[in-house]
């Protein structure tokens, strides 16, 4: 064995590379905390009629306070209005994707096909197919892959369901 072998071996060199390196906080720890500030965000949405407020202002507080210290994404908003749902909200629902509307924010077609189903659901078959009429008056559909071809999918097949009660 020759010197610097028996002295890199034998003299604990090893543990000098640790002493000379910083720890930081790993991105799955910062992205747990994220997940976590988000569920507690969540829970005050699900959660809002019974504390007395209303949807718009608490995610017009979500967007202004920095109490929690992140933002919320389109993508957040319609994975949050859809849970709600599955809790038997579909109200909240339809005012988050109000809200959405009303911030301006582009939907896609599922998420559009989404939407007027909460709509259906929450209000009348003719809420929707007016409101699905105002985002895209001019929808050929004879077209099957037209863009916004599920929304329309979704409406068909709702009015023929309730086709002898015709509430259109």
């Amino acid at each position: 064995m020759t010197f610097c072998r028996i002295i890199m071996t034998f003299s604990g060199s090893h543990l000098w590379k640790g002493i000379g390196t910083t720890v930081t906080a790993s991105s799955g720890v910062k992205n747990s905390l994220i997940w976590k500030k988000k569920k507690m965000m969540f829970e005050e949405l699900k959660d809002v009629s019974e504390m007395g407020g209303t949807v718009e202002e608490t995610l017009n507080a979500f967007t202004t306070k920095e109490e929690y210290g992140v933002s919320i994404t389109k993508a957040d908003l319609v994975r949050w209005s859809i849970l709600i749902d599955r809790y038997g909200r579909p109200e909240i629902s339809v005012q988050i994707f109000e809200w959405m509307e009303k911030k301006e924010m582009k939907f896609t077609p599922s998420q559009l096909a989404t939407f007027v189903d909460y709509i259906y659901r929450v209000h009348s078959i003719r809420a929707a197919l007016d409101y699905f009429e105002s985002v895209d008056p001019d929808f050929d559909n004879m077209d099957y892959k037209a863009k916004n071809w599920s929304a329309y999918d979704f409406l068909a097949r709702s009015m023929s369901k309730n086709w002898n009660k015709r509430p259109w």
